[in-house]
């Protein structure tokens, strides 16, 4: 079982992607994350089944990527919208706090 803090509602579908190994012995299998922490990163090789991996890990901070931090209010939704549709050429992420909170949001 996995010792690391996941968010509860992903823990089990990840835990359950060790069986591709099983099934699938000579098949590469990669593992990417933009957070977590060793611990995670740990438990997602022992699931994985991966045998000496090959780690990269590098800063979050990346000098091409423009970060934009706004207020959560009545108005979110239409000024994301908004924003969105002004950038159609454009690609970026949009991050909530909790799986809740970007379902609460709608």
């Amino acid at each position: 079982m996995l010792s690391s803090d996941w968010g509860h509602d992903f823990r089990p579908d990840y835990y359950q992607l060790g069986c591709l190994r099983r099934y699938y012995s000579n098949v590469l299998i990669m593992a990417l994350t933009a957070t977590a922490n060793q611990k995670v990163v740990d438990d997602a090789v022992r699931a994985l089944g991966m045998q000496n991996p090959f780690r990269y890990k590098s800063s979050f901070n990346r000098p091409n990527l423009e970060y934009k931090v706004q207020k959560n209010d009545s108005k979110s939704i239409d000024m994301m919208a908004d924003y969105i549709a002004s950038c159609k050429s454009d690609i970026g992420v949009i991050y909530c706090l909790s799986r809740k909170d970007c379902e609460t949001s709608l």
